[in-house]
């Protein structure tokens, strides 16, 4: 297929559980070109998980079309599927009872390696997670972490083009966290593609080339970070007043949206002069005293956090 195919292309994806439910995810479009690291993000039953779970197949759309590779996912045939690799956010629907190098041994089977040729695979990838033993234990028997780490295995295994990965680091310890970091950066240097979802925005910042963000199954901005933050005049007023409690208080019954650390406060802003103003006075009207004052720049959570995507 063309370098100038996207690698992964959704055309008016719909999808609806039932009729009498609203649409899970609606009228859905977008593409990823190669080598790129794009991220989904959005709020709780945004409709991540759904989408994810269409492209890879667990799940069917109601009506709108997915292509792999410019194949429509209905046409998909194993060798397609293979280049795919999936981690999902609850790695605890694999059968308890199989060993970890057997569920390994099956999917490299799958895409035409030996057993051994997958566990050695298996093997050296589990290594500087501390994971080798988990692949002579039962999957029953590991923890959901043990079982995020052979997951990750089994996305890997294969030289996938395409990785698709639901919340993929969330139980995962800090250590292993930064290990998979490193392989997922690794794996996007080298020409491959990541779709996945987080609810760290933090994480997001730091990993991802371009972001789409979901709102009640819609995608409501497609961008990279730096377009985005330009696109709606980002800022924020960085504040540190007398009574931390109280000041937090008084933004949460006036409606304000801010992020806060310690004694510092983080408020979105659009018109310097307006919102400055705004604050002003209900700082007057309460007898707060302000420490300190001043413009900053916002983050992808303060952006979202301050709905003006949606």
């Amino acid at each position: 297929m063309s370098v100038s195919v996207p690698i992964l292309e959704l055309r008016n994806v719909h999808k609806k559980y039932r009729k009498d439910l609203p649409y899970a995810v609606k009228d859905l479009t977008f593409s990823i070109k190669r080598g790129v690291f794009f991220a989904l993000v959005g709020p709780n039953g945004a409709g991540k998980t759904t989408t994810l779970h269409m492209i890879v197949g667990g799940i069917l759309p109601t009506s709108g079309e997915i292509l792999i590779d410019g194949v429509p996912s209905s046409q998909l045939t194993s060798e397609h599927r293979a280049k795919m690799g999936f981690v999902p956010a609850e790695p605890s629907y694999y059968p308890r009872a199989i060993m970890g190098s057997d569920l390994l041994g099956f999917k490299g089977q799958l895409i035409g390696l030996s057993k051994s040729e997958s566990l050695r695979f298996a093997t050296e990838f589990l290594k500087d997670l501390d994971g080798v033993s988990l692949l002579d234990k039962t999957i029953g028997a590991l923890s959901t972490g043990e079982r995020q780490k052979i997951a990750f295995a089994l996305a890997f295994l294969g030289d996938p083009a395409l990785l698709i990965l639901d919340e993929p680091v969330s139980h995962l310890d800090p250590f292993s966290r930064e290990i998979i970091y490193d392989r997922m950066k690794e794996f996007v240097s080298n020409g491959g593609t990541i779709l996945f979802s987080s609810h760290s925005l933090i994480e997001v910042e730091r990993l991802a080339q371009r972001i789409g963000i979901l709102h009640q199954g819609t995608l409501v901005e497609e961008a990279n970070l730096k377009e985005l933050l330009e696109k709606y005049k980002s800022r924020v007023i960085e504040m540190t007043v007398s009574d931390s409690t109280r000041f937090e208080e008084i933004l949460v019954s006036s409606n304000i949206e801010f992020a806060r650390t310690e004694s510092l406060f983080r408020i979105p802003y659009f018109n310097l002069k307006e919102d400055a103003k705004k604050l002003m006075k209900i700082i007057c009207q309460h007898d707060i005293t302000i420490y300190s004052m001043t413009p900053s720049t916002i983050s992808l959570e303060e952006l979202i956090l301050s709905r003006k995507l949606v």
